[in-house]
C-alpha cells in the first residue's frame, strides 16, 4: 500500500482503532504545557467513539474526503499534521464544525507519510474535538428541550383541571 492510497472511513478506522494506544499518541502530538486539554486518555477516546458511532452517517456524494498531511517542520515545532477536507477539484477546506455524521463516512488519505490507523484515529480525535463536543452538546441541549416541554405540557395540563 502506497502512503497516498485510501485508508478506509473515519468510522471504520475509529473504531478500528485501540484506545490506549491512540490516548498515548494523542498526548505525545498535542499535549504540551500549554495545552492540556484534559481529553488524552482512553475513556475520553471511547466516548468519542462512542458519539461517532451513534451519529447517523451522511454521505453527500460530493467526493469530499479527509486528507492528513505532514507539514511543517522549523527547528522550533517541528512537522505536524494538517487534518483538511479536499473536494473533488482539490480545493482543501477547514472541517473542524463539520457535522460527525459528515465525517463518519469520509473516506481517509494520507500524503506523505504512511501512519498507523490508531495515529490516524489520534489526530482525527483531536481535529473533530477542537472546539469541544458538539454532537453531545447537541444531543444535551435536545434532552433539555424535550424536558422543558414535557414540563410544559404536564403544567398546562393541571391547569387545564379543575
Amino acid at each position: 500500500m502506497t502512503a497516498e492510497q485510501v485508508r478506509h472511513t473515519v468510522g471504520r478506522i475509529v473504531n478500528a482503532a485501540d484506545p490506549a494506544r491512540v490516548a498515548e499518541i494523542y498526548r505525545d502530538q498535542y499535549y504540551s504545557e500549554d495545552h492540556q486539554d484534559g481529553w488524552g486518555n482512553v475513556d475520553s477516546f471511547e466516548r468519542f467513539r462512542s458519539i461517532l458511532n451513534a451519529s447517523v452517517g451522511v454521505d453527500e456524494g460530493d467526493g469530499m474526503r479527509v486528507v492528513l498531511k505532514r507539514v511543517g517542520g522549523d527547528k522550533d515545532d517541528g512537522p505536524w499534521i494538517d487534518v483538511s477536507g479536499r473536494d473533488s477539484e482539490g480545493t482543501s477546506w477547514a472541517i473542524e464544525f463539520t457535522p460527525w455524521g459528515q465525517w463518519k463516512l469520509l473516506p481517509v488519505l494520507c500524503e506523505g507519510f504512511a501512519p498507523s490507523n490508531d495515529e490516524i484515529a489520534a489526530h482525527l480525535y483531536y481535529e473533530m474535538t477542537w472546539f469541544g463536543w458538539p454532537e453531545n452538546t447537541v444531543a444535551k441541549l435536545d434532552d433539555l428541550t424535550d424536558a422543558v416541554e414535557r414540563i410544559c405540557r404536564d403544567i398546562a395540563a393541571q391547569e387545564d383541571t379543575p
